[in-house]
């Protein structure tokens, strides 16, 4: 059922090559030009989410980079 309702995906992971995971089953306005990625590795997304979510500037950024805050 999963299958045949088209929930199955593909994406390109750095390590493991073409995997596949599950595409939201939600359908709003008939929609079918939705684009999925992969789940971001540790920590891939931390300086944008820093910068354009939570409106960071660079230098708190750069800060944070050289206390080791990012892990």
């Amino acid at each position: 059922h999963t299958e045949a309702r088209g929930l199955i995906v593909e994406t390109e992971h750095p390590r493991f090559g073409t995997v596949q995971q599950l595409a939201s089953p939600v359908r709003v306005g008939g929609s079918s030009d939705i684009t999925y990625r992969r789940a971001p590795q540790r920590n891939e997304d931390g300086e944008r989410i820093l910068k354009e979510v939570l409106g960071y500037d660079i230098d708190i950024v750069a800060e944070l980079r050289s206390t080791g805050a990012f892990g």
